[in-house]
């Protein structure tokens, strides 16, 4: 707080290049908390991806003060850290209030879904600072890594997916600020840091690909260097990592799940990890996504659901669900039917995608460019750096995307979405962004347009109308 407090001081002083920056970023977080205060105060987070799961999850822990079984909801199995927190902010609004309605909790869990967006967009902003100092480059992947459908989804809807991608960004920052950067050898920053990738791993499995990550560069580190002090060090955080998730491993094992499992085969059976006609799932891109923009045109093929989803609402999910019940009652001509399924858009939302979905190839192109960027980069350097670990997590979080997909290739109920690797998007567009910024002034001038015109647009994809619930 001291900190802060001298830079506010500081701030006049400060050349106008600096102060338009810091206002600019400080005016984006401001616009950004009123648009998720206004998504989570009008979305149903029933209709959310497994929206009533995580409900029953949050109240029976609010209101029952006991876990969710397996025998009544399915996600039961889901690590407990986020629900356990938001519960625990519900218990007291009941502590004061026990008359509280169900409709008011759930607002109140939406506004602070909202109030952790905001926080991981900020988190986001200190953690694309260690890999550029250029300030354009800083603002244009805060300003599109904050509204990519991912970060849309997991701010909107009622899941853990939002604090996973902080862990993910905290850990991210903490490695490399401290150990990559500043070269820290303290033991207390080696048990901070077990400390956070401890809680990280006890809000979602998927945190274990960062983990897995700096664990990889410490040990090859440790052996290139021989440093026994370092390895002594990391074997204390890989400790206090152990001992906060062994607890909850047990417990789950013994009460939720009957044994050691990272999913809950009760409700999907995983397929067996053999090559088999699986494979041509991921060897093409089904081109049916540009004829129909919606679920489940391109759903033939990985790479064309991961595309669609990774640019637009995909799935239709993002919509006022009670409002569209409302419509194909009273009129149908009012929407669009997207699937082979009874689902519904309004025009407003079909026109949208459609424009989104050939907006979205510039995007991609931006993206892979700094794919690319992230091997070059990496190759310059030695292996301790922040571009092995910012190319580790990246394509970490997409093989365990595939992984993930090819045991359970079950895409009808949602085993491939964007939100699960939301964090890689930051790794991939703030290199892009970096090397036009250094590269060309123009032509980075023109992907800040197009990134313009993008936000533009998926801000209006994503803004839910106010309808009751």
């Amino acid at each position: 707080m001291s900190k802060f407090k001298a830079w506010i001081r500081a701030f006049p002083n400060l050349d106008w290049q600096s102060q338009a920056y810091y206002l600019a970023l400080l005016g984006w977080f401001l616009c950004l908390l009123i648009y998720r205060l206004h998504n989570s105060w009008s979305f149903n987070p029933y209709w959310g991806y497994d929206g009533g799961g995580h409900v029953d999850y949050l109240l029976s822990l609010a209101q029952h003060n006991r876990m969710p079984s397996i025998d009544t909801n399915y996600i039961a199995w889901h690590e407990p850290l986020y629900y356990l927190i938001y519960a625990g902010v519900a218990k007291l609004f009941l502590f004061f209030r026990p008359d509280l309605s169900y409709l008011f909790l759930l607002k109140m869990f939406g506004v602070l879904q909202a109030f952790l967006s905001v926080a991981v967009c900020v988190l986001a902003w200190r953690l694309i600072s260690l890999f550029t100092k250029s300030r354009p480059a800083i603002l244009a992947t805060v300003f599109l890594v904050s509204l990519l459908p991912p970060m849309n989804q997991a701010s909107t809807f009622l899941t853990n997916e939002l604090l996973n991608i902080f862990f993910v960004f905290l850990v991210s920052w903490f490695f490399l600020k401290h150990f990559v950067l500043s070269k820290k050898t303290d033991w207390r920053y080696f048990a901070g840091f077990g400390v956070i990738a401890g809680l990280a791993l006890v809000t979602k499995i998927t945190a274990a690909v960062p983990l897995a990550v700096a664990f990889l560069v410490w040990a090859i580190d440790i052996i290139r260097r021989r440093d026994k002090k370092l390895l002594v060090r990391v074997l204390l955080a890989l400790l206090i990592v152990v001992i906060i998730e062994l607890p909850w491993q047990i417990y789950r094992g013994s009460n939720v799940l009957g044994g050691f499992s990272i999913n809950n085969t009760k409700f999907v059976t995983p397929a067996p990890l053999v090559l088999d006609a699986r494979v041509g799932f991921y060897d093409w891109f089904d081109h049916d996504i540009f004829k129909f923009p919606y679920w489940t045109a391109g759903g033939r093929s990985f790479w064309s659901m991961l595309y669609a989803d990774s640019f637009y609402d995909y799935y239709g999910t993002v919509q006022n669900q009670d409002l569209i019940n409302h419509l194909a009652q009273v009129n149908r001509a009012a929407l669009v039917r997207t699937t082979i399924k009874p689902n519904y858009v309004r025009h407003f939302d079909f026109r949208l995608t459609s424009i989104l979905i050939w907006l979205s190839l510039p995007m991609f192109a931006l993206l892979l460019l700094g794919l690319v960027r992230q091997f070059v980069e990496f190759f310059r350097a030695r292996f301790f750096s922040r571009h092995a670990y910012a190319l580790g997590v990246t394509w970490g979080l997409l093989a365990a995307a595939v992984y993930f997909s090819y045991r359970y290739p079950y895409p009808d109920l949602g085993t491939i979405k964007s939100i699960f690797i939301a964090p890689a998007y930051l790794f991939g567009y703030v290199y892009g962004l970096e090397y036009l910024a250094h590269k060309s002034v123009w032509l980075f001038r023109l992907a800040a347009l197009v990134t313009f015109i993008y936000l533009v647009l998926i801000a209006a994809n994503y803004w839910i109308p106010t309808y009751g619930y």
